[in-house]
Parts: C-alpha cells; sequence; structure tokens
C-alpha cells in the first residue's frame, strides 16, 4: 500500500513538473454564436432550400480543458497547496471535466443575420482546450422560436415543385437530451480570445426528405409535424454535432 501511493505521489509530481502551465491564470474572451452556411443551399436529395427564417435558442456554452491537461492541474494544485478561485465553471458536474470558458446567459442565434455581433467579455481560465458542449434553449418558451429550441421557415423546389414549410423543433426538457458534445477540437485560450461558435442550419436538415410532407391545400407554407419523417429528422438534425463548429482567434486584444 504504501509502495502504491508512493508510485502515486512519483506519478503527480512527474505530471506537474511536465505541466509548461500554471493552472488558474484568468483572462478575458469572447463569445460570438454565428451562422456557418449560407441561407440557400442544396440537400442530398436534390432539393434546392431557401431559407427565410432561421433560429436557435443557445442556453449554455462549455469549453473543456484537454484531459492530460486536467490531470497535470489536479496535480499542480494538490502539490502547491494553492486554492485556485475560479470566475468560470470551475468542474462541468456531468462530464467531470475542467471548465476553461463558459457561457451562461441565454442567446439566441439568428442564422440569417448577416453581421454576428460579439457578446461581452467574459471570464475564462487561460489553456488549452479540446471539447464544446453546447446546450440548446429548453422548447415551451413564446416568442421568436415558436415554443421550441429552434425555428425555421423557408421554400423548398426539386423539379419545379416549389412549396414552403416550417417547424418549430421541438427537444425534450433534461440538459441531455438538449445537449451537444464537440470533441478533437484545437484551441488555446489567452487574453482577448474569440470563441466563434457556428451553427449550420443546413445540416438539420440533411436527412430529411421532404417530398414526403404533405401537399400544401393553399400558398401557406406546410407545418413540419414532429410525428412525420421531416419533423424526426429535424430533432436529430439540429442536436447534430455536424450542425456546429467552433473556432478560437487571437481578437484584437490579443493582437496588440
Amino acid at each position: 500500500m504504501l509502495r502504491n501511493a508512493s508510485l502515486l505521489s512519483v506519478w503527480l509530481l512527474a505530471a506537474a513538473a511536465c505541466s509548461s502551465e500554471t493552472p488558474g491564470k484568468i483572462v478575458s474572451v469572447v463569445w460570438q454564436l454565428e451562422r456557418a452556411s449560407e441561407p440557400s443551399f442544396e440537400l442530398p436529395n436534390g432539393f434546392h432550400v431557401q431559407l427565410e427564417e432561421a433560429r436557435v435558442g443557445v442556453s449554455a456554452l462549455y469549453a473543456f480543458a484537454p484531459l492530460e491537461s486536467d490531470v497535470k492541474a489536479q496535480a499542480w494544485r494538490w502539490l502547491s497547496g494553492v486554492s485556485v478561485a475560479h470566475a468560470h465553471g470551475g468542474i462541468d458536474p456531468e462530464s467531470g471535466r475542467r471548465v476553461r470558458a463558459e457561457l451562461l446567459e441565454p442567446v439566441l442565434i439568428d442564422l440569417l443575420a448577416s453581421d454576428a455581433e460579439p457578446l461581452p467579455p467574459v471570464a475564462a481560465e487561460a489553456g488549452a482546450i479540446d471539447a464544446l458542449k453546447i446546450e440548446l434553449a429548453q422548447s415551451g418558451a413564446a416568442g421568436e422560436l415558436h415554443g421550441g429550441s429552434a425555428f425555421l421557415r423557408g421554400e423548398a423546389e426539386r423539379d419545379g415543385v416549389r412549396f414552403g414549410f416550417q417547424a418549430s423543433v421541438v427537444l425534450g426538457a433534461p440538459p441531455k437530451a438538449r445537449s451537444i458534445d464537440l470533441t478533437g477540437l484545437r484551441g488555446q485560450l489567452d487574453d482577448g480570445s474569440v470563441l466563434h461558435v457556428r451553427v449550420n442550419p443546413a445540416a438539420w436538415l440533411s436527412h430529411a426528405e421532404l417530398d414526403r410532407l404533405a401537399a400544401p391545400a393553399s400558398d401557406e407554407p406546410v407545418e413540419i409535424g414532429a410525428d412525420t419523417q421531416v419533423g424526426r429528422a429535424l430533432v436529430i438534425g439540429v442536436r447534430s454535432p455536424e450542425a456546429f463548429e467552433l473556432e478560437v482567434t487571437a481578437g484584437d486584444k490579443g493582437k496588440s
């Protein structure tokens, strides 16, 4: 038992010694939520789609430190006896991973807006990140999302047949039912870094069989029901990792 404890101490010392960073340095970063595609696009099944409205609500964002870096940081704190005060989220209770930066204010993203506005700066922990967790807004609220976590309206055309459609995408209430995990990322947070979170609404419809929608009885758009193939495909598409991407840039503050 003593031998195992000694080995653990040696390992922790090595982990801390190998770390090139001192955990806990607080910096200022900016989240910026943007669209990743144009409102006009082609689907794999030959439909051309022109979106007229596309919005999604985000309730929280979490950027995680790499697991290796997380172990080194814990070893450093244990050996140094220093209590590090985190201005960000500390540890994510669901995954147990260390949070470098977080956004906890609900945000509505207009995916047809031409210019994305950066959000106010927030405190974060400097260092590498390799994963992002996105928590979409809870369904049910009135307003621009029409009771869903996402809303889209547009026109689809194939072989000369054109029709309008719209859908409010309702997700489950538990956070797990509204979460998306992006892994295998590469990024470095420094003072002034900008975390660009981009949403691709074309991915929402990538597996939707729009030809299975009932023909509209008038010029009004087809209301996509949750119990249809297209409605189910939208629930999957809105939560697909393919619908999101993250890029970290230095920003004006980091370039000075």
